[in-house]
């Protein structure tokens, strides 16, 4: 939903599990207090997604996640990130300067809940190969950080991912900016 003001555009994200409501009056944006009378009929939506300026035609995002949302970003993401992981299935990709080759159980499935995540599908569409550029002694040092179940085992010049847990391992080291939190104790588990 989009609200025209005076001097700027309001985006709103309209969820389709909202009800209708009758009568609905008003909501604010922080130092703007607005209020719009909305009559029955119509779906509400709560919070502000982002706002554009008339003038200089700045936008400010509110809310990320509402605003991805309006314009299905999370989409393209997935296209992405399953490019990508499909790339380290078929072998295409290769993990660091010592070219790691990774192995996916059967029951990895990029599509499926517990590896469908927005953080996990961000890390995973913006990778390049370039951006992993480390060694595996580095990968082998920053999984002794980690719990048992978090840890990769390296073996053979191979990793074999298998649970959802070993997947945001993956994923995370993905990045040379995480792998060297995780190996200066810098991180928080995904």
């Amino acid at each position: 939903m989009i609200i025209e003001q005076k001097t700027r555009f309001l985006f709103l994200w309209i969820s389709p599990y909202t009800q209708i409501l009758k009568h609905k009056k008003g909501f604010g944006l922080g130092k703007f207090p607005t209020e719009i009378n909305i009559t029955y009929g119509i779906i509400y939506p709560q919070f502000v997604s982002a706002i554009l300026e008339k003038g200089n035609h700045r936008l400010s995002v509110v809310n990320p996640v509402d605003f991805e949302r309006m314009f299905n970003i999370k989409a393209v993401k997935f296209a992405q990130a399953r490019s990508v992981f499909k790339s380290f299935k078929n072998k295409t990709f290769k993990l660091g300067v010592d070219k790691i080759e990774i192995e996916f159980s059967d029951d990895v499935d990029l599509e499926s809940k517990e590896y469908y995540k927005t953080r996990q599908i961000t890390y995973l569409a913006s990778y390049s190969e370039n951006n992993a550029q480390y060694e595996t002694s580095k990968i082998e040092e920053a999984m002794q950080h980690l719990n048992d179940e978090q840890r990769l085992k390296i073996i053979d010049s191979k990793i074999v991912i298998s649970t959802p847990i070993q997947f945001k391992t993956f994923v995370a080291i993905l990045h040379n900016s995480i792998l060297l939190r995780i190996l200066s104790d810098e991180y928080e588990i995904l």
